[in-house]
């Protein structure tokens, strides 16, 4: 943190250190806060190609590789093999235009080191992205590619404690190339896995999944039997293959049967509540006064 400006720096981040930071200042003022939502590029690599997993809508990163561009390096960024930003005699260049317009607003480059930066991901901007970059006073040029796969939000499921999820995967039926991947993140720890026809599942850093963890074989959806509190949090679920790339991500919230005090305490005042209602309309109803006419007279009756 510096402790001049309150500013929080993160080291050496990791995939289980993506996802929603907020912050707080009190001051005289009142108080103000800010959220931030920190992803990035995922080291998985696919036949050279770089997968990167972005939420629909958050923003990214696509690196370089470089970190101080010379006056005659010369950097091209193309989407599924169209012009969409270039870097030359360290100027920067978007071609937002393209594609039916669908990078409008939406691309930066950085002139220090020649990153991509893609804001607002949808869907068409989804894909891959290849860079081609020249050193200056060098024959060869470097490619890298990138596929930007947008990832599920968050599947929310809500069980008591005792009973059985299923996390589904989505899929009908795995690919004989399909790398299935399940994660935990607490401890951010692998807790099933598909490869080349070998089906896994392991216990977790503290045990918490011994003999609670079942996997379809079919379609390598997850099950956690006899599910304990200890089980709320996120799982990610991560599919590579030849044909596919799919990332999900399930937050799952596992809810205790024990009643708290409080929850009987308000039960108890609720049950007190009716109590005294009912009372008050016997009472009500006993003393309740109808007219009766006999031989042309009102008489008063109580019923």
């Amino acid at each position: 943190m510096d402790n001049q400006t309150g500013d929080l720096k993160i080291r050496k981040v990791r995939i289980k250190d993506f996802g929603l930071y907020k912050l707080e200042i009190n001051s005289d003022r009142g108080i103000s806060s800010k959220t931030f939502n920190v992803s990035g590029v995922n080291k998985l690599v696919s036949d050279g190609v770089t997968i990167v997993p972005v939420l629909e809508r958050d923003s990214v990163i696509l690196p370089s590789g470089l970190t101080e561009i010379q006056r005659d390096d010369q950097i091209t960024w193309k989407f599924k093999g169209t012009l969409i930003g270039q870097l030359k005699n360290q100027t920067a260049e978007i071609f937002a235009d393209v594609l039916d317009g669908r990078f409008e607003d939406r691309l930066q480059l950085n002139q220090q080191n020649g990153s991509l930066i893609i804001t607002n991901v949808r869907p068409n901007t989804s894909g891959p992205y290849e860079v081609d970059i020249t050193k200056s006073g060098s024959s060869y040029t470097t490619h890298k590619t990138f596929r930007i796969t947008i990832i599920d939000g968050g599947n929310r499921l809500s069980v008591m404690e005792g009973t059985s999820v299923t996390l589904e995967s989505g899929v009908s039926k795995i690919h004989s190339d399909d790398v299935i991947i399940w994660r935990c993140e607490y401890g951010d720890s692998v807790i099933a896995n598909i490869s080349t026809g070998i089906f896994a599942t392991f216990d977790g850093t503290d045990g918490r999944f011994r003999g609670k963890l079942e996997l379809d074989l079919k379609t390598g959806s997850l099950t956690i039997r006899k599910t304990i509190t200890k089980h709320t949090g996120l799982y990610h679920l991560d599919i590579t293959g030849n044909r596919r790339t799919i990332f999900k991500r399930f937050n799952l919230s596992v809810s205790s049967q024990d009643w708290s005090p409080c929850v009987i305490a308000v039960i108890g005042v609720a049950v007190q509540l009716l109590v005294v209602v009912g009372a008050a309309v016997v009472i009500c109803c006993r003393n309740r006064v109808s007219r009766k006419i006999k031989d042309g007279k009102y008489y008063k009756q109580l019923i």
